[in-house]
């Protein structure tokens, strides 16, 4: 090994004709100050000491071919010398593999670290096996600073922030649109002040795919998103993203969004929520083993979302494209003076919960919302799920829902399914139905009410039961059901039950506003006593205006056809409440004829 203690003995050593491959020990004598361009041949390392700076008295070229060796803390080229000269440092070879933007001084300065950054990432050309590390230390960027995808950037616990002469949209841009690679983030704690201030801006283009890795960063105040770049696959792992003035956020085109141990947290209003917005039928995110406190918004145009283990705030699921899974999570309702549904799903194409646990968060609204006012063919799924709904008991009668389904399409095609759920809502109807279809299998109720149904428009309700069985609170005045139309409206309705346990104290439904049932088709309703909240005419129903349909006898019962039309029906006389009477029963063709209640498979 050569020992040098100045510029003029290195230049010595170097002009030595190599023979074999060789150290340059640089001893600490202050700085090693060029007055002109400095090569460094390929076989040859550089080994600093401590203290050892290149800098230069006029401006030249350090081109080192070879590798060096340094402290990834220490300050060894400093950019700008006397009289505006400028050093400029070139490592051409392969070596080393990991640089310090610390070398270039970055950490030091009191205004921003961006041209020691720029320096140290430019230094490597366009090298992408490297990793640029940022040695613990507060960096400060008074602009956005470009990466070179392909190259992992190490924050080792670095802070990056933007100073008060910021300029831009994002810390971090991406250059090199139209290379394809990999661009690792890790380690960093991430500061933010400006609202719209985002992680990372991607090139423009389409041309190419790039993969961005995030691992091990803590987020505050900057919004955690990937934007510019549609064909991008982002990976999200161990990171905390809290105290936003802008939700954790991305728009996902031709290309994929995976989270993995995240953890967004808002201490603040509870008002903002993480997005993620899929515009493209191959667009796709997955979120495994997050924390949201702050709530979810997912809108869905096409693609799939799958969320898996998740604690997750009020979830809000705009789906009218592509396919949304929720298995094995926790979703809270809004606390607080701003309560709402803990679960909230609008125009849902294919939605699925499974195997969940929705807490509600009182009687403003329901734990769990669903609507469809403008998709065609929707289908919104709670299977194996529990629903939770604090016993907030109201003055005089029940007064709020489990969960509500609201159909304004007319359509009948728009389908809600509860299978193997267990709702707990004392004081509560289990399901409140306001047009639509829905299904209700294997499910257990320990509310005052099973359902409320609802008639806004003049449309026919459609409500199946299947093994059902319903534990209404003892010290309550429970209803079967309560049907309540606007301006004593006729109520259609289509009714099936098979297999349900109701305890025969509580066998009977209201008529409420006025409402009057007008050619209810039942499947195995048989002994359900119609009542009004009048005193003076208990057990009878005087709303029972029209007519009540059965399956013809020659139907067996529990058969529910395969959703063709039936004409097989015989009307039992308004006369005889819902008793079923057999000497009440006429043959007669009803006015309109509903399909039969389809089969629901397992899934």
């Amino acid at each position: 090994m050569y020992t040098v203690a100045d510029v003029n003995q290195l230049r010595g050593v170097l002009a030595i004709e190599p023979t074999s491959f060789k150290q340059v020990y640089l001893a600490s004598n202050g700085d090693y100050v060029l007055s002109g361009d400095l090569v460094v041949p390929l076989n040859t390392t550089l080994v600093f000491g401590a203290g050892v700076r290149f800098a230069a008295s006029a401006s030249s070229r350090l081109t080192v071919g070879g590798s060096i060796v340094a402290d990834l803390t220490a300050y060894i080229f400093q950019i700008y010398g006397a009289n505006g000269a400028i050093l400029t440092v070139n490592l051409a070879s392969q070596q080393p593999r990991e640089i310090s933007v610390a070398w270039w001084g970055a950490g030091r300065a009191v205004v921003s670290d961006a041209d020691a950054i720029s320096e140290a990432l430019r230094s490597v050309g366009g090298r992408r096996a490297v990793t640029v590390v940022f040695p613990g230390g507060t960096y400060l960027l008074d602009r956005p600073v470009p990466l070179l995808e392909g190259r992992t950037y190490d924050g080792r616990s670095a802070t990056l922030a933007p100073s008060a002469e910021f300029s831009g949209e994002s810390l971090l841009v991406a250059t090199n649109e139209h290379q394809r690679g990999v661009l690792r983030i890790t380690g960093f704690r991430v500061i933010g002040r400006p609202a719209d201030l985002v992680l990372l801006q991607l090139g423009a283009t389409d041309a190419d795919a790039v993969t961005v890795e995030v691992e091990g960063c803590w987020f505050s105040g900057a919004r955690m998103a990937i934007s510019g770049r549609s064909s991008v696959a982002a990976s999200i792992r161990r990171c905390v993203i809290e105290d936003m003035e802008v939700p954790f956020e991305f728009t996902v085109g031709s290309g994929a969004v995976r989270a993995a141990g995240v953890s967004v947290r808002d201490g603040r209003d509870k008002t903002r929520r993480a997005l993620f917005t899929l515009t493209e039928v191959d667009s796709e995110v997955a979120l495994m083993d997050c924390q949201m406190d702050t709530g979810l918004t997912l809108v869905v145009q096409g693609g799939r979302v799958n969320v898996r283990g998740c604690d997750l705030g009020p979830c809000r699921i705009e789906a009218a494209g592509g396919k949304v899974t929720v298995v094995d999570s926790v979703i809270h309702g809004e606390e607080g003076p701003l309560r709402g549904p803990a679960l909230s799903v609008v125009d849902a194409r294919e939605v699925r919960v499974q195997g969940s646990l929705i807490l509600g968060s009182g009687v403003e609204s329901a734990a769990v919302e669903i609507q469809w006012s403008t998709q065609e063919e929707g289908r919104a799924s709670l299977v194996d799920c529990r629903v939770s709904v604090p016993a907030v008991e109201s003055v005089s009668s029940i007064q709020h829902e489990a969960i509500l389904c609201v159909d304004t399409t007319g359509l009948f095609s728009n389908h809600l399914l509860l299978q193997d759920v267990v709702i707990d809502a004392p004081f509560s109807y289990a399901l409140r139905l306001i047009g639509g279809v829905a299904t209700c299998q294997r499910c257990l109720f320990r509310t005052d009410a099973i359902l409320l149904v609802e008639q806004e428009l003049p449309f026919a309700q459609f409500v199946y039961l299947r093994q059902v069985h319903w534990e209404p609170s003892p010290s309550a005045s429970p209803r079967y059901a309560r049907f309540r139309a606007a301006d004593g409206s006729p109520l259609r309705l289509i009714i099936s039950q098979e297999g349900v346990v109701v305890p025969e104290s509580h066998n009977r439904f209201d008529l409420v506003g006025g409402a009057r049932l007008e050619d209810v088709y039942t499947f195995g309703w048989r002994t359900i006593e119609a009542s009004t909240d009048d005193p003076l005419t208990p057990g009878r129903a005087p709303g029972l205006e029209g007519d009540v349909y059965r399956p013809h006898p020659r139907i067996p019962e529990g058969d529910l056809g395969d959703s063709k039309p039936s004409t097989e029906w015989i009307r039992v006389r308004s006369g005889d409440g819902l008793t079923g009477a057999d000497d009440a029963r006429t043959e007669s063709e009803p006015p309109w004829k509903p399909f039969c209640p389809p089969e629901v498979v397992s899934s």
